[in-house]
């Protein structure tokens, strides 16, 4: 009640920010698109306020985003690739293929442009952690929504291109 939300995010101007939840902003203009990103945390949205973040009005607006699991204590399970798979059940203003898609940038490069990391991409000149997962047979366009919708647990797990036993 202290703050618009203009005002409230003014607070941060000139800071790389990480704004979670943003249920009920209606506007994502007030967001400075260069340092601010929004962490997005369905189950934990769901669970404590029954609200959803518009996922459909916060891609429109070409702001930074990721995905979250939030904590324990506002979830049941931190398993990232169930938050995934929540998130295509709750997001049905989009299609299926074009959220999976989104979803899998909001947790690879988008999060680590968030925290201003070196990594979340395939590319030359960047950190190489990569997680490998069964072989799916799809077709390209339902790439990103079989490996949601289909992966369970890493077979192989690369931090900066160093294999890690587990």
């Amino acid at each position: 009640p202290f703050y618009s939300p203009q005002s409230f995010v003014a607070h941060f101007s000139g800071l790389r920010t990480l704004f979670t939840h943003c249920v009920w902003v209606d506007d994502f203009s007030i967001f400075d698109p260069k340092l601010h990103s929004i962490t997005h945390c369905a189950r934990s949205n769901r669970l404590l306020s029954k609200k959803r973040l518009s996922f459909k009005k916060l891609l429109a607006s070409g702001l930074n985003y990721n995905i979250a699991t939030d904590g324990l204590s506002s979830n049941f399970s931190l398993s990232f690739l169930d938050e995934l798979r929540a998130n295509l059940m709750m997001h049905d203003e989009l299609g299926l293929a074009e959220l999976a898609q989104a979803l899998l940038l909001g947790a690879t490069r988008n999060a680590a442009a968030a925290l201003g990391l070196n990594l979340g991409e395939l590319k030359k000149g960047k950190l190489a952690d990569i997680a490998v997962f069964e072989g799916i047979e799809c077709e390209q366009s339902q790439l990103a929504l079989q490996l949601i919708l289909q992966s369970k647990n890493a077979k192989s797990l690369f931090i900066e291109g160093m294999k890690c036993n587990f």
